[in-house]
């Protein structure tokens, strides 16, 4: 039987502080529930666009697990 990833693999959450899309408390709230490695970084909605060099070093983080 196969399992979803997200029931078997580390999940991880980037969570910008100043996000006006999605709030950031609800981002917490549903890392928190999927039990998500959580980093929160100081941006908007579009960090990756503003901040690349921090969101490349989380991604890179993940992937070393």
């Amino acid at each position: 039987m196969l399992l979803a990833g997200w029931k078997t693999l580390p999940l991880w959450s980037l969570i910008p502080d100043h996000d006006k899309a999605i709030a950031p408390a609800a981002q917490r709230f549903r890392a928190e529930r999927m039990r998500a490695t959580t980093v929160r970084i100081a941006g908007s909605h579009s960090v990756f666009i503003a901040r690349p060099v921090v969101v490349a070093q989380f991604v890179l983080r993940a992937l070393d697990g």
